[in-house]
């Protein structure tokens, strides 16, 4: 299916959803057109404000860029392409941040999928992150998805039906970016946390493999570079 982008304003994420897109360094602000024909509302960009969690590479590198650098001296393939998936939390961020001063220019292209489940919310940090990419001159592949209609269409909470379409839409990322590697910025306390609920719902044994450090999706390999680290040294 269809979409554009010129160099008119930056989305608002509509009520139904928003194709793929790409958004090269410098575009923004941009414009999606929607299958439907129309162009979606716009808005102006308002200048970024950087969290203290969310800063440009350190000069000291912290546990996040230790992390990356040991996981990419151990995958040993510099050519390769990565995505890195961005939600606008501080782990996401941090690793984006990592990969960002550590992989070759040309190397690095984020992902976002705005969920729609909170509101103005969502919206906010779609237009963060895409104002983070442009500034930082990364390329970005960003999509809009009514999570609670789907997960309502497939029969399945929201969780689940988030994580659904999530993992649909970074497969279809990589493969519209040519991008061999999927990064995911799950750190040990999510890894502690997936066990625990496992264990919970009464899986087992099987429940203590808990999140893996890598896996196929698609044609690309998905990755969990901060797996090693907690959440409170990111």
């Amino acid at each position: 299916m269809g979409f554009s982008v010129g160099c008119g304003s930056e989305i608002r994420p509509a009520p139904e959803a928003s194709r793929l897109l790409i958004c090269p360094p410098g575009s923004t602000p941009f414009r999606l057109l929607v299958p439907a024909g129309r162009f979606l509302d716009t808005y102006l960009i308002k200048p970024l404000k950087y969290k203290s969690t969310m800063s440009p590479p350190l000069s000291h590198p912290g546990p996040v860029e230790l992390a990356v650098a040991r996981f990419l001296r151990q995958r040993d393939r510099p050519g390769e392409r990565w995505l890195a998936a961005v939600s606008g939390g501080a782990d996401s961020v941090a690793l984006l941040t990592a990969l960002r001063s550590q992989l070759p220019p040309g190397k690095l292209v984020a992902a976002h999928l705005n969920h729609q489940l909170r509101g103005g919310e969502s919206d906010a940090d779609a237009a963060w992150v895409a104002q983070l990419c442009s500034t930082w001159g990364l390329p970005l592949v960003a999509e809009s998805l009514p999570v609670a209609n789907l997960s309502a269409d497939w029969g399945v909470g929201c969780e689940e039906g988030a994580r659904r379409a999530r993992y649909e839409f970074l497969e279809a990322a990589a493969r519209l970016s040519d991008c061999a590697v999927i990064a995911l910025a799950h750190t040990a306390s999510d890894q502690a946390e997936t066990i625990l609920h496992h264990l919970l719902r009464g899986t087992g044994l099987a429940g203590l493999r808990g999140i893996p450090e890598e896996r196929s999706l698609g044609t690309a390999t998905l990755v969990r570079p901060l797996l090693e680290i907690g959440r409170a040294h990111v």
